[in-house]
């Protein structure tokens, strides 16, 4: 017996529903997210599939591999870094 674990579990267990509300809100912006961006940038080894699509985008709204990310989508030009920008915007301050 652990009161650390005891204290976990029974603030999960009373804020599962509000953690449910929040995944079910954001769960399917980051879906068309995904696919906007597979569609959009469907030609780069990172955007290939939506799985990796989703690793990229996951990772990015974390802050890893943004340099790599930028730097693949240049040649798409100002839609694809203003993509990238709005995503990341949304996803660092909202989410």
């Amino acid at each position: 017996y652990n009161p650390n674990i005891n204290i976990m579990t029974s603030t999960l267990k009373k804020s599962s529903k509000n953690i449910l509300k929040f995944f079910l809100g954001v769960f399917p912006v980051f879906i068309a997210f995904s696919l906007f961006a597979q569609c959009l940038f469907w030609k780069y080894d990172n955007f290939q599939s939506l799985n990796r699509t989703i690793v990229v985008l996951f990772s990015l709204s974390y802050g890893d591999i943004v340099y790599e990310t930028f730097k693949s989508v240049i040649p798409e030009g100002f839609i694809g870094q203003l993509f990238l920008i709005v995503f990341m915007l949304l996803f660092f301050t909202a989410v």
